[in-house]
């Protein structure tokens, strides 16, 4: 697996900011997966200012660092995270649904019906943990709100998260 620098520079320029203005993350989980892939993203940088990316010095430099990440996020983060919660049932998911598709049991649009059920699941269980998670830290209070428009069937719960002070 092959990380972009652009997904690691947007995720965590976007998503640093908000999560340093409420103090902690939920469970401190996402904090943490946000420390990993700093880690990550600094030892990417490094490796491409010191060798030249895609250079084979580059990735010696490089070698090791994904499984790096992905142990720090296993090992040292929460195990309350969202990310923890909520992915794993969503790969046993895909996985099902890719058997079903080979087998041939599926057609491409009951392939493409199956993934998006899954996805709308996923999508479902990581806002309801954050939210819960964000009312148990007190961090503000999540009220429900209606879906933006075309995304109704999507993703039926949608929720907007009320600091105390707002």
């Amino acid at each position: 697996m092959k990380l972009s620098a652009a997904l690691f520079a947007s995720c965590y320029a976007v998503l640093t900011p908000y999560f340093q203005e409420f103090g902690t993350a939920p469970g401190d989980g996402t904090k943490c997966f946000l420390e990993c892939q700093r880690k990550l993203f600094d030892h990417y940088i490094r490796c491409s200012l010191e060798w030249g990316y895609g250079t084979d010095d580059f990735w010696r430099c490089y070698d090791g660092a994904e499984t790096e990440f992905e142990r720090c996020f296993a090992e040292d983060c929460p195990q309350d995270a969202c990310d923890k919660l909520c992915i794993p049932p969503w790969k046993e998911g895909y996985y099902t649904c890719d058997e079903l598709y080979n087998s041939g049991a599926l057609d491409t649009i009951g392939y493409v019906i199956c993934i998006n059920k899954i996805s709308a699941d996923m999508i479902n269980c990581v806002e309801t943990c954050f939210c819960d998670q964000y009312e148990a830290n007190g961090t503000c209070t999540c009220y429900p709100i209606n879906p933006p428009f075309g995304l109704e069937s999507f993703s039926p719960r949608w929720s907007a998260c009320i600091a105390p002070d707002q």
